[in-house]
Formats: structure tokens, C-alpha cells, sequence
């Protein structure tokens, strides 16, 4: 750093604290711009040590233009070790009797007694001690927060509102709360070959572990999934519904758990933007999404990573994937099919919607999980399986909606 942290406000110092210089993120905080040098350890309440090390000016000047006008010259090199250890040799200007300066070793600070002369300012990390079984103990698990209300209230802003261009003037859009101008839809849902006759498609939600939902341009799939994102993070951040005791029983189905939405509006560009595998994609996106705007280390973000995959593994969130058929290229879209049933193998006990336009039949024959635990937070409910014990994905087609009114009004 610049300058020391005695020179923050008070407010400053706790942000610095709270939310920089943690105690196991960094080795050493370094500064200067100060003329005399210091050398502190702190642990506060049994948390990680901090540990901070002041070197003073190079040429400094204190108290200039006065009687008391000093000069403080001083420099220090070190040496920083892969185990956390800092060794330091900090020098000071001394005056020799025939009135020569130069620099000696500082005074202020305690040595070792051995032919490296240094001054130990951090000691290094203990290793750990290895097991019975001759392993090495497990580290402690770090003290993690995954914002999953930060990164619920996110999915809530971008899916909560209809946009609506040309309505009620023609230089502004004007938005309407999803719940309000969405209409339910009607489904043929695809059973063992057969097409059932049309039912609710929000019926089908707390029914079937796994859903494909397809349907032509403007048929509503994009709306529903986002219907569907909006209610479930309302419910998951307690907001309260003004129309029925939750907004899932209001809007969709009183029998839907109350799960953490995961909206990804463009599943296709997620699974082309490189060769992971699927999962390992969706992993980085979720961390990548939680990660504190300060940044975190490496071992931090290993550690979100692995946060958001047990989340998943236990079926504590419902995956909504749009945008399915938005490649054209047959390799890419070879690649999307393939980061699809990775992501449906990785975690069986996910809820996935799937809204696409109608697409191939052949490769819905690989997108099958194995059977799925049922959820804690979900009802008791039969899950149907297939001849191979897996649970196959129900395909619903949407009935062709009418034509749209030729004027809205606003709900007030």
C-alpha cells in the first residue's frame, strides 16, 4: 500500500478490514511514506493473524523548516518464502564520526542471531501434521458466502417485468409485471409415443423432475421460464404475495418446493464458449456470479466452486435453460446437446426446464439421469422412470397462441 491504515477514516478501516486485508488472504501488508519504520502481528478474537510491516522513507524530511527539522533516510529488501515466511533487512542513514553517512542496520527492530542477520517479520505457515494412516488431515472448511440473496434479487430484476415497445408512447417502452400479463398456456404433453390431450403447462411443474418445452416463435416458452425464475426467487427472498399464501401457490402450483432459480437465458453460448465439460461451465458461471466485487483468492473461489456443487448435488435449486436451439452449426450443436447431458448426469437431483423451438427427437434419447432422490423441501411424489430405471425428460409441445389484442391497458 501507499500509505498506512491509521491514516483511514474510521468507516474506511472497517471496509479495509471487513472486506480487503483479511487476515488468511494475504501474507503481509507493505507500506510506506512514513519516516519511521514498524513491524506489527495482530490477531483480533481468534481470527487470522495480520500481519503489516511500515518501512520508512527513503528521503524523508520531518518537521521541515523548523528546530525540529530532522532527516530520516532508510530502506528495506526482503525476502518473501512460498511458506509464508517474511524476512526483512531494513537499513537506516547513520552519521560515522568523520561525518560520512550511510546506511547500517536498523536499531528499532530485534535480529536473528545467525549469519543472515534478519529480521523475521512473519513466520512461515505450520504444515500439517499427518494422520494415523500416514495422510494429511483435511484443512478446515473456509467461512463462505455464497450472495445467494444478492444473486437472487439479480435473476429477480432481469425476469420480473414485460417490456413493451410502442405502447402508451411512442419514445419510451413500458414494462408490466410478468404475473399480470402473463396468460396460461396450454400443452400437449408427449407420453410413451403418445400426444396427451392439452393440459396446463404449470401443472406439469411439480409433476415431472425433468421438462422440454417446445414451441414456435412467440408461443410464450421464453415468458414462462421467466415467469417461472421470477416466482421462485420472490418466493426464495420471502417477499410476501399479495394474492395467496406464496407466489408459487398464486401463479404456478401450491405443490412447487421452494427452490433457488437459476435462469440462463442464452444456455447455448454458455456451452460453446469453450471444451468443458458442462457442469464444470456452469460452476464457473454461478462463482463467477457470487464473487464479491473486492475479488477473492484462488483457494476462495476452489471453495465457491465446490459450495455451488454441493448446493446442486443435494437438488436445492431449479436450472432453467433457454435459448436451446440458438446454434446452427451441427458441431455446435453437438457441443450444446453434450454440455446438456453433462449438466443432467452431474446433478439428478436439479429440476431442469428446457424451452426450446422444435427440435430433433434422436438426441433426447441420451438425456436421461439417473433416478432422483426426493427432495426435503419437496412433497411426496412417484417419479417416473424408464425401463432403464432413469428419468426421462417429458416433451410438451405449445398450443399455437391466438393472436395477440390489438392494445393493452395498464394494470393499475
Amino acid at each position: 500500500m501507499h500509505h498506512p491504515r491509521k491514516w483511514l477514516t474510521d468507516k474506511s478501516r472497517q471496509i479495509f478490514d471487513a472486506q480487503i486485508h483479511l487476515g488468511s488472504r494475504f501474507t503481509a501488508c507493505l507500506f510506506g511514506h512514513m519516516h519511521e519504520p514498524d513491524g506489527v502481528n495482530v490477531s483480533q478474537a481468534g481470527g487470522a493473524a495480520r500481519s503489516l510491516y511500515q518501512a520508512p522513507s527513503l528521503f524523508g524530511l520531518e518537521h521541515y523548516g523548523t528546530k525540529r527539522e530532522s532527516r530520516i533516510f532508510g530502506y528495506t529488501f526482503g525476502q518473501l518464502s512460498r511458506d509464508g515466511e517474511v524476512r526483512l533487512w531494513p537499513l537506516r542513514s547513520v552519521r560515522r564520526g568523520d561525518g560520512v553517512c550511510t546506511f547500517d542496520r536498523d536499531s528499532f527492530f530485534h535480529r536473528s542471531h545467525d549469519e543472515l542477520d534478519h529480521v523475521l517479520i512473519r513466520r512461515a505457515d505450520p504444515k500439517p501434521s499427518p494422520t494415523r494412516s500416514g495422510g494429511r488431515r483435511p484443512a478446515p472448511p473456509l467461512e463462505l458466502d455464497l450472495n445467494l440473496n444478492t444473486y437472487c434479487r439479480e435473476i429477480l430484476d432481469d425476469t420480473r417485468y414485460i417490456r413493451l415497445d410502442g405502447i402508451a408512447s411512442a419514445a419510451k417502452a413500458v414494462t408490466y409485471p410478468i404475473e399480470r400479463l402473463y396468460t396460461r398456456l396450454l400443452t400437449h404433453a408427449h407420453e410413451d409415443g403418445l400426444r396427451r390431450e392439452l393440459v396446463d403447462l404449470a401443472e406439469l411443474l411439480p409433476k415431472h423432475h425433468r421438462l422440454l418445452i417446445e414451441g414456435q416463435p412467440g408461443s410464450g416458452k421464453t415468458t414462462f421460464l421467466k415467469l417461472v425464475a421470477s416466482v421462485l426467487a420472490r418466493d426464495f427472498l420471502d417477499e410476501p404475495c399479495p394474492d395467496g399464501s406464496s407466489w408459487r401457490a398464486a401463479h404456478l402450483s401450491r405443490d412447487l418446493p421452494r427452490t433457488l432459480p437459476i435462469y440462463l437465458e442464452n444456455f447455448s453460448k454458455l456451452a460453446t464458449t469453450d471444451t468443458r465439460k458442462g457442469a464444470k461451465r456452469l460452476l464457473d458461471h454461478l462463482a463467477e456470479a457470487t464473487t464479491p466485487c473486492t475479488g477473492e483468492s484462488e483457494k476462495q473461489a476452489r471453495a465457491r466452486r465446490e459450495a455451488w456443487d454441493q448446493r446442486l448435488s443435494r437438488g436445492e435449486a431449479t436450472i432453467l435453460l433457454d435459448g436451446l436451439d440458438e446454434v446452427g452449426d451441427p458441431d455446435l450443436r453437438e457441443q450444446v446437446m453434450e454440455c446438456l447431458r453433462d449438466l443432467l448426469r452431474t446433478w439428478p437431483k436439479c429440476q431442469v426446464i428446457i424451452a426450446s423451438r422444435p427440435i430433433s427427437l434422436e438426441p433426447l434419447r441420451a438425456w436421461t439421469s439417473p433416478t432422483p432422490a426426493s427432495r426435503p423441501s419437496a412433497p411426496t411424489r412417484s417419479v417416473p422412470t424408464s425401463s432403464a430405471g432413469c428419468t426421462p425428460i417429458l416433451r410438451t409441445t405449445l398450443k399455437r397462441p391466438a393472436a395477440p389484442p390489438s392494445s393493452v391497458t395498464p394494470n393499475s
